[in-house]
């Protein structure tokens, strides 16, 4: 589904999928500087994953406004 959206948006809409964590190294292979500076992220995952993940971005330089969270409970 999520290829789905990237081949309507004009390759506009990108996604990565992680098992495991990101490092600094692994975003630097994958974010441009344009999009640290104007892209919006969506993190999904359990509570610990998201807020690692949204520290990283934080440190790469990433704009709190435009991290946005998903964290499924039961």
């Amino acid at each position: 589904m999520l290829e789905d959206y990237q081949k309507a948006s004009g390759d506009q809409f990108r996604f990565t999928v992680s098992i495991g964590r990101l490092h600094r190294e692994d975003l630097a292979c994958v974010l441009s500087m344009a999009e640290i500076n104007e892209g919006s992220f969506f993190i999904v995952g359990p509570n610990p994953a998201v807020l690692a993940n949204q520290r990283l971005l934080r440190r790469v330089g990433v704009s709190a406004r435009r991290i946005h969270q998903e964290r499924p409970t039961m």
